[in-house]
C-alpha cells in the first residue's frame, strides 16, 4: 500500500472520525473498569477541555507470533493546550479495530 492508498483507506473506513470516538469510549470504559487509577489522573480535569489531535497514521508490519499488517492511529490527548497522553488505535487493514491503548506522559 503507497500513501495514496493509505489516503484512501482512511477515507473509506473514516479512520480519523473511528480514532476519537474509540478514544471516548476508551476513557469511558477505563473510569467504570479502573476508577482509582482514572481518578488519579483525571479527578481534577474537565473532560470538556480534553481535546483529541490525530498526529500519525502508519501502515505497521506487526510482529507476534504471525506477521500481519495493519494500521496505527496516534492521537495526542491534549489539556490546557499540554500533552497529558497518547492514544493508540490499530486496525486491520480490513477497518476492524484490532487494539488501543493510552499512554501518559
Amino acid at each position: 500500500m503507497n500513501t495514496e492508498q493509505l489516503r484512501e483507506w482512511i477515507i473509506k473506513y473514516d479512520i480519523k472520525q473511528r480514532a476519537t470516538k474509540y478514544f471516548w469510549k476508551y476513557i469511558k470504559n477505563y473510569s467504570r473498569d479502573e476508577p482509582d487509577d482514572y481518578n488519579k489522573v483525571f479527578k481534577n480535569i474537565s473532560l470538556e477541555e480534553v481535546s483529541v489531535e490525530l498526529r500519525k497514521i502508519s501502515l505497521c508490519i506487526t510482529y507476534y507470533d504471525n506477521d500481519f499488517d495493519t494500521v496505527e492511529c496516534l492521537n495526542e490527548i491534549l489539556y490546557d493546550h499540554e500533552r497529558l497522553a497518547r492514544y493508540y488505535c490499530e486496525f486491520s487493514l480490513d477497518g476492524v479495530e484490532i487494539d488501543d491503548s493510552l499512554i501518559f506522559d
